[in-house]
């Protein structure tokens, strides 16, 4: 998580740090609520970025059939040319205690959240608790992981939400859990064929309405440098007690050996997008790590929130057992 900021004060959520677990181990530490729910055949509509539409079903036996139903253009939101920089608007989703519906923005509203910010420099603000997370878009346990992920979520009760590897068919029962209901707006929903961000993958923000009343003033999905359609999206927030507004942004930057895909992305987050940002943090699945060279480009302004950290508390270690925290960021 990289942060901008002369304001905000974040609360990390990991593993123990001096003791790194796999996200699978972690998530089995967590108890599921309730009782245990049968599996039941889930259907859900799913748009492939060559524009195809299919209604995908998962089978009771965890099989997966696809029925073409037609294709559709791609909306704005998906389409780009090569080395365009294009930043599309899209609604925020707000439940309304029956169906999730969409909220437009307008530059009206984000110049009164701007206003707002100018008279709230000092603002007595509260610590945010952020959650990045990749849910891994692979059917192993995938129902089973999404029900342990709402479980986590719930208990640590986060600001900001920030997840990769989001799919079609994780929407639904995100969507419909009364928690993510009741205290969240995201930047996508089940159901969203038009506007949807993530087919067949793609990264979704939340921020929670009910914790410290944060708000969505815009939200957007710009396009990157990208063999494999990886996407930025961003949000500005209005943050707790009449504070600033901070623009929310996450990413799942170039897999595999592709370090200079990555480091042409990097150029168009600080250099584009988030430039001349006074209030940004950017969190995801960056795919690299502390000691490899797409660090040199990282902007300078920003804080390696993890680094930071690491940092602090090895020095608490140190003094107390003499050895070193160790870990990477991403």
């Amino acid at each position: 998580l990289y942060l901008l900021s002369s304001s905000v004060t974040l609360t990390l959520i990991m593993a123990d740090p001096t003791n790194p677990k796999p996200p699978l181990q972690l998530l089995n530490q967590i108890k599921v609520k309730g009782k245990e729910q049968k599996k039941k055949k889930l259907q859900t509509t799913v748009r492939t970025r060559d524009g195809n539409i299919y209604e995908e079903t998962i089978n009771t036996d965890g099989t997966i059939t696809r029925e073409l139903k037609g294709k559709q253009a791609l909306p704005d939101s998906a389409a780009q040319g090569p080395n365009e920089h294009k930043i599309v608007p899209l609604p925020s989703y707000i439940y309304d205690g029956k169906q999730w519906v969409s909220v437009q923005h307008n530059s009206a509203s984000n110049q009164a959240a701007d206003d707002e910010k100018k008279d709230a420099a000092n603002a007595d603000m509260p610590a945010l608790t952020i959650v990045s997370y990749n849910i891994w878009f692979a059917d192993r346990e995938w129902e089973e992981r999404q029900q342990k992920l709402l479980s986590m979520l719930q208990e640590i009760d986060p600001d900001v939400i920030c997840l990769q590897e989001v799919t079609p068919r994780f929407l639904p029962g995100f969507c419909d859990h009364p928690y993510i209901q009741k205290h969240f707006e995201l930047t996508d929903v089940k159901g969203n064929i038009e506007l949807c961000t993530v087919a067949p993958y793609g990264v979704m923000i939340g921020c929670n309405r009910k914790k410290n009343n944060l708000r969505m003033q815009q939200v957007s999905i710009c396009s990157l440098t990208s063999k494999m359609g990886r996407r930025l999206v961003s949000s500005t927030i209005q943050l707790p007690g009449g504070g600033p507004c901070m623009s929310v942004n996450t990413v799942h930057l170039e897999s595999l050996v592709n370090d200079l895909v990555r480091i042409e992305q990097l150029k168009d987050i600080f250099g584009t997008y988030l430039k001349d940002k006074p209030e940004a943090m950017l969190m995801g699945d960056f795919n690299f790590g502390d000691r490899t060279h797409e660090n040199q480009h990282i902007s300078k302004e920003f804080t390696d929130c993890w680094l930071q950290y690491k940092q602090e508390l090895s020095k608490e270690n140190a003094a107390k057992s003499g050895k070193k925290l160790r870990g990477d960021t991403c």
